[in-house]
């Protein structure tokens, strides 16, 4: 970060590759049906075959995942996934018969994908919405029963022959399409379907290889547009994972593509309370971190732009904790002026407030002062006024230094200026202030601020000056006597 020189003057402004098309259309589908044991040729006989791709081989209409056989051995009536059975569900039917029949010679078994949505919306809407408890607590067991919820979608093969065109075997296949510009595009046509097989497969690969995925820069896009065009459960799913781990959050977010997934992320959650919530609670253990990073600081700032006050929370409060070893920071004040800026209501109160106390120590800090400034700059008369007030008697030796003379001059072009002024007429040697390197700046604001604002203390300034000429006209004093001579300027 590089400070402002007084002399010349400057204000602060603080891959696997096909040549086959992507087309998504009914003559593309695969639909794997398998039996677990005797029962797969039954299975089978009630489901039409399978097609390779084509037109010409489609039939005209779609036909049922599974047979109505089949569901009635494995899903009796109204003991579905979706409907409170999920524990039941879990420990009877995944532990023990999806064991055996991914162990059978003969095939694997036939998926419900329609209950498998509905069983991961039904764990993750009991943690969500469930009363009370810490978010951050849940987000393990939700991410847990998602990802189970998911596994068991993955474990039927063939789900849809665009898959295997595109050499989509195993997750590691579609994280190397997903992270190279060719192979990101072709993955966006299928998601623009919105089909819920493909949403689902894609969940499921992105929750696998997550958070390498958000931190490339086609991963980052193909991210981006995925989380605009899944559901309310598949989204839990992500925001579950993502919160899981807040560490490898916070790493993510202090890179570029990293922090540009979490921040558009956020934005999609904006009606969402309770998962901008966890996300907001994972980022806030590691706030030091990422505010004293440009680009992880950005996603703080994102969540102030988008959540409310109360969502913010956490941040408000760590930003109390860390204010002032962010201030001293080379990068952390120019994140904390960015913080500052874009927070609301009673916890933007709460940060003012706290800084202007300690505008003494922070104005006499070669990285605080900027902080000081931005907040002065703010032109909130209530914190200024404090803020002025509080450095009286110590605005002589601001002056004179680099950083704070600039504090001077802001306090100058307040409504807490009348300070600065008792502090320069009551010092006996202005005219050798105003040949200080430094002090000149600060002399010429008080002549062109309080000739602006018509105030009396003008020509009591221009008085002491000219009482000692002689000192005025060496070195730095020279400034002040031509700009006496020629008549002060009132911008």
């Amino acid at each position: 970060m590089s400070f402002m020189k007084r002399t010349p003057r400057a204000n602060f402004n603080g891959t696997p590759k096909s040549d086959e098309g992507l087309s998504i259309s009914l003559a593309n589908l695969r639909i794997g049906t398998y039996g677990f044991g005797s029962s797969s040729s039954n299975a089978l006989s009630q489901t039409h075959a399978i097609h390779e791709t084509g037109h010409n081989n489609s039939q005209p209409g779609p036909s049922a995942l599974y047979p109505d056989s089949w569901t009635s051995d494995y899903f009796p009536r109204d003991k579905y996934l979706g409907a409170g059975y999920y524990n039941n569900y879990q420990n009877n039917y995944l532990d023990e018969n999806l064991e055996s029949a991914n162990s059978a010679s003969n095939g694997g078994y036939t998926i419900n994908l329609a209950n498998q949505n509905n069983l991961v919306g039904y764990n993750a809407a009991n943690v969500f919405q469930g009363g009370g408890g810490d978010i951050m607590s849940a987000n393990s067991n939700l991410f847990n029963g998602a990802l189970g919820g998911l596994r068991n979608q993955q474990s039927g093969v063939g789900i849809y022959q665009n898959f295997s065109t595109l050499g989509l075997g195993q997750g590691w296949d579609f994280l190397m399409l997903a992270t190279s510009k060719d192979g990101s595009e072709r993955l966006l046509q299928m998601l623009i379907s919105k089909d819920q097989v493909i949403m689902n497969k894609f969940v499921y690969w992105v929750l696998e290889s997550l958070f390498v995925l958000i931190t490339d820069k086609h991963g980052y896009y193909f991210f981006s547009k995925l989380i605009e065009s899944v559901n309310g459960y598949q989204l839990q799913q992500i925001v579950a994972k993502i919160t899981s781990q807040p560490e490898l959050l916070i790493n993510a977010s202090n890179k570029l593509y990293g922090s540009k997934s979490i921040q558009r992320l956020i934005k999609v959650l904006d009606k969402s309370p309770l998962m901008i919530s966890a996300v907001i609670s994972a980022l806030s253990r590691g706030f030091d971190q990422l505010m004293t990073n440009q680009i992880g600081s950005l996603v703080i700032v994102k969540c102030l732009d988008v959540a409310n006050t109360q969502q913010n929370k956490l941040l408000y409060d760590k930003a109390l904790e860390s204010f002032l070893h962010l201030a001293k920071d080379e990068i952390g004040c120019i994140c904390l002026n960015m913080f500052i800026t874009s927070s609301k209501g009673s916890g933007r109160s709460q940060i003012l407030n706290v800084i202007a106390t300690h505008s003494v120590y922070l104005s006499q800090d070669r990285s605080g002062n900027f902080v000081l400034q931005h907040v002065l700059g703010l032109d909130d008369p209530v914190f200024n006024e404090k803020i002025c007030s509080i450095l009286r008697g110590h605005y002589i030796r601001l002056s004179s230094q680099k950083g704070g003379s600039f504090v001077v001059e802001k306090c100058l072009n307040s409504n807490g200026m009348i300070y600065v002024i008792q502090d320069l007429l009551s010092y006996n040697r202005l005219c050798h202030l105003a040949r200080n390197q430094y002090g000149n700046f600060v002399i010429q604001a008080a002549l062109k601020a309080t000739k602006r604002m018509l105030s009396p203390h003008h020509e009591a300034l221009l008085a002491t000056l000219k009482g000692d000429v002689a000192t005025l006209q060496s070195g730095y004093g020279r400034i002040v006597y031509n700009l006496i001579e020629n008549g002060v300027p009132l911008d």
